[in-house]
C-alpha cells in the first residue's frame, strides 16, 4: 500500500507539488483564452450539476467521520472506497470518543435550533467559541482531538519549474480538466440556487490567476470546495463581497490569531460541516421529483448515473461519466426530433477545442 508522502523529510515532494500548481494554473488562464470554460460549462447539464453536488455531500461528510467520532476510517480516493469508509465506521464506533463525540452533538443540536429561529444569526462562531473556551477551561485538550498549534503564512519561493516542468506537465493537464469540471459543477449548482450568471472563462482565468500567485507561496492547486461553500451559503454569503472579507479574516487569523484557535475541537468543525451539507442530502429527492412529479424522465437518467457512479467510482470520475450521460441523452431527444445534424455543428468547434488542448501536447 502507498504511503503519502512526508514533504518535511524529503522537500522534492513539495518542490512537485508548487511546480504542479504552477503548470495547473498556466494552463487554466490558457483554456480561459480560448474560450474552453464556457465550452465546458455548457457541457454540464442541470440534473448532473445537482446530482453530482448531491453524492459528493456523502463524501464531504464521511470524511468528516475522523474528526467527529476520533476513529480510523480509509480515505474515500478511490472505487468503493465510500462503502468501504462506511464499514470502517461502524466497526469502529464502539472505540469513539466520547468527548468528541458529545461536543460534537450538542454543537449540531444547537445549531439547528438556532437555525430554525433565526437562520442569520451567525451560531457558527458562537459554537467555535464556546468550544474553545470549554476545552481550555476544563482542560479537555488532552482527551480529545484539537486543532493545535498551527503556523502563518509560508514563506516566499520560486518554484523549480525547469527540474519539474518536463515530468509534470502531462499530469497538469489531467488535473487542470478535472479541477476546473468540479469547481464549476459546484459553481452552477449555487448558480441554480440563487438565480446568479455563470461565466466560465471569468472563473477559470480566476482559478488560474490564484493558482499561479499560490504557487510562489507553496500551495497545492487550488479548486473549489463544496464542504466551504454550503458552510459560507449557511452563514448567509450572498455576493463576492464574503470572499474578500473571509480571505481577509484568514490573512489575519494567520498572521495574528493561530494561537486562539489551538483549543477548537476538531468535532466542532466536523459538525459544523455535517449542519450545512444537511439541504445538500436532502436535495436527493430531486431524483424522485424528475420521476414522479415532472415526469423528466431523460433528465432522471441522467441524475441517477450521475448520483449513482458518483458514489461508487469517486468524485473525479463520476462527474465525467454525468457529462458522457447527459451528452448521449441530449443525442437520443435531437435525433428523436431530427435536429441533431445542426446541433452537433455548433458543438463540435467546442469539443475540438478541448480535445487538441488535451491531446496536442502529448503528441
Amino acid at each position: 500500500m502507498s504511503s503519502v508522502p512526508d514533504c518535511d523529510k524529503d522537500s522534492k515532494y513539495l518542490h512537485a507539488a508548487t511546480v504542479l500548481t504552477f503548470l495547473v494554473g498556466s494552463s487554466e488562464i490558457v483554456l480561459s483564452i480560448i474560450s474552453a470554460g464556457e465550452a465546458v460549462a455548457r457541457l454540464l447539464s442541470v440534473p448532473v450539476t445537482k446530482a453530482y453536488c448531491s453524492a459528493c455531500a456523502f463524501y464531504i461528510a464521511t470524511s468528516q467521520i475522523k474528526n467527529f467520532l476520533e476513529v480510523s476510517i480509509r480515505t474515500t480516493n478511490s472505487p468503493l472506497s465510500l462503502f468501504g469508509a462506511w464499514g470502517d465506521m461502524i466497526d469502529n464506533i464502539k472505540d469513539s470518543n466520547m468527548y468528541s463525540l458529545s461536543f460534537g452533538l450538542v454543537s449540531i443540536a444547537i445549531m439547528l435550533v438556532s437555525k430554525y429561529f433565526s437562520p442569520r444569526f451567525p451560531i457558527e462562531l458562537v459554537v467555535v467559541i464556546l468550544g474553545i473556551m470549554l476545552c481550555w477551561g476544563l482542560h479537555y485538550e488532552d482527551e480529545m482531538s484539537v486543532v493545535g498549534e498551527f503556523y502563518g503564512l509560508p514563506d516566499f519561493a520560486i518554484p523549480k519549474i525547469d527540474v519539474f516542468a518536463a515530468e509534470l506537465f502531462p499530469h497538469s493537464i489531467v488535473v487542470t480538466l478535472i479541477t476546473y469540471i468540479i469547481s464549476i459543477s459546484i459553481v452552477k449548482n449555487f448558480s441554480m440556487k440563487h438565480n446568479y450568471p455563470v461565466k466560465g472563462n471569468s472563473h477559470l482565468f480566476a482559478l488560474g490567476v490564484a493558482n499561479v500567485f499560490g504557487s510562489f507561496f507553496q500551495c497545492y492547486p487550488a479548486s473549489g470546495s463544496l464542504s466551504r461553500s454550503v458552510a459560507l451559503e449557511a452563514a448567509g454569503a450572498r455576493t463576492n463581497v464574503s470572499s474578500l472579507f473571509t480571505a481577509l479574516l484568514l490573512l489575519l487569523t494567520l498572521l495574528c490569531l493561530t494561537s486562539l484557535f489551538r483549543d477548537l475541537p476538531k468535532s466542532i468543525l466536523a459538525s459544523i460541516i455535517f449542519v450545512a451539507l444537511k439541504n445538500m442530502f436532502l436535495r436527493v429527492r430531486i431524483g424522485f421529483d424528475l420521476v414522479i412529479s415532472k415526469k423528466q424522465y431523460y433528465d432522471a437518467v441522467v441524475w441517477w448515473i450521475t448520483f449513482v457512479a458518483t458514489l461508487l467510482v469517486g468524485m473525479q470520475y463520476g462527474v465525467l461519466i454525468g457529462m458522457g450521460s447527459s451528452i448521449l441523452s441530449l443525442f437520443i431527444q435531437l435525433r428523436s426530433h431530427n435536429a441533431l445534424d445542426r446541433t452537433l455543428r455548433g458543438l463540435w468547434k467546442e469539443i475540438c477545442m478541448l480535445l487538441l488542448f488535451l491531446f496536442l501536447p502529448n503528441s
